[in-house]
């Protein structure tokens, strides 16, 4: 296999796998083997290329390509299975605490939204954005591997990993759906013509809170997190795996911006989702550039070395 470190991510994988299967018995809740079948299948076809690359044709660059791109497709599905799974606890929803925390802000979504349908244009603009992040993911992590920025995409790595663990963990304890949501589910008539969360996104949200189902249905998996919102987390995750890499940085950091902005709009989150997607995002990447390590905080706190030296 490629010489790069990633078997911590790999035992974490093994992991959540664990982790799913006891939450599959404790909610008496039968999975998708089909699904599981194809991202298996999907995931080890990866990993043989990276073996094969790595171990046999000396192509370092392109296995770490196979096998960073195998971990993201088991991470993505395993974790949004662990997310399904989780709202199963149906703890209450944190919506109202945040639509007070907007307005404390000056925040009022349905004026945003409203404004923002009345500019075809605009509302366009911020969709593709919104939808451009999953596959921002997978180019950036190609593009890393081949350029050989190792260093940088296993860095990328952990903190989408850290990033992401964080946002469901922290949800699964204080879950909420969002402005959106928030407003259909109270009987208030919103336009959600050209949004990517509408009316049948919502329902879809609720379907899963309500538990009334026996299948995790792949098809039916979707975001389901609004605070912090995960689509922040991927904008800033993602400028920073874009961070300086020649004639890509700064396209990457505008339309991230851009993906900033759509979340409240065309991800009908709330405003306070965003900050705290941003938080997560940037205590993720300090995590994984080491600067909290037990090391880094020993050099903070030991006192000077006076310098013996002489001239």
């Amino acid at each position: 296999m490629p010489t790069f470190q990633a078997h911590q991510r790999d035992a974490f994988l093994v992991l959540l796998v664990l982790c799913n299967a006891a939450l599959f018995v404790f909610f008496q809740k039968t999975p998708d083997i089909n699904a599981h079948l194809v991202t298996g299948a999907l995931t080890a076809l990866l990993y043989l290329g990276a073996a094969y690359y790595g171990d046999y044709r000396n192509e370092t660059r392109i296995a770490q390509a196979f096998y960073c791109t195998g971990q993201l497709a088991a991470f993505t599905f395993l974790m949004a299975t662990a997310n399904h799974l989780l709202v199963l606890f149906q703890r209450p929803l944190i919506d109202p605490l945040l639509v007070h925390w907007d307005a404390l802000l000056g925040f009022h979504w349905l004026t945003v939204i409203s404004w923002f349908q009345a500019s075809p244009f605009w509302d366009s603009i911020l969709t593709l954005a919104y939808m451009s992040s999953l596959p921002q993911i997978a180019f950036l992590v190609v593009l890393l591997a081949f350029t050989g920025r190792s260093k940088k995409l296993n860095r990328f790595m952990n903190a989408f990993f850290v990033a992401a663990t964080t946002t469901v963990g922290f949800w699964a304890l204080f879950p909420s759906f969002g402005s959106m949501a928030y407003y259909l589910n109270a009987g208030l008539p919103v336009n959600t013509f050209g949004l990517t969360v509408d009316h049948a996104y919502v329902e879809t949200l609720n379907y899963f809170y309500a538990g009334n189902w026996q299948v995790l249905d792949a098809d039916r998996m979707t975001g389901i997190i609004a605070f912090p919102s995960f689509h922040s987390v991927l904008a800033v995750v993602t400028i920073y795996g874009f961070w300086r890499v020649p004639h890509v940085w700064l396209p990457a950091l505008a339309l991230n911006i851009v993906v900033l902005i759509s979340v409240p709009i065309d991800g009908g989150h709330h405003l306070v989702d965003v900050f705290a997607g941003v938080a997560v995002a940037i205590v993720s990447i300090l995590l994984a550039e080491g600067l909290f390590s037990l090391r880094s905080i020993a050099s903070l706190t030991s006192p000077p070395v006076e310098d013996r030296s002489t001239t």
